[in-house]
């Protein structure tokens, strides 16, 4: 097994595609092991980051909600999630 040292360039390629890239494709442009490609993506603190995303918020008209007058009417929040599910959320005005 061959112990080579990483060059400027190497790591530059990293810094550049390590968020478009896949770990294997980047060890086949370096030509080195997925494995080494990993490390050194960990040395360099290079991670990508999964962003959660953020939930559509609509909140309902006031003829939507109760037809009660304002003081008695409840607030109600509705809340759509990325992965489709719906929560209502009501609170007491």
């Amino acid at each position: 097994m061959e112990n080579r040292l990483w060059s400027k360039t190497e790591k530059a390629l990293l810094r550049k595609h390590y968020l478009t890239m896949t770990v294997r494709a980047l060890a086949a442009e370096l030509g080195r092991s997925c494995a080494s490609v990993k490390y050194k993506l960990g040395q360099l603190r290079l991670k990508k980051c999964r962003v959660k995303p953020v939930p559509e918020i609509k909140y309902a008209t006031k003829v939507d909600v109760d037809p009660r007058p304002a003081r008695q009417r409840p607030h109600i929040t509705v809340v759509k999630h990325a992965a489709g599910t719906i929560t209502t959320h009501r609170m007491r005005g």
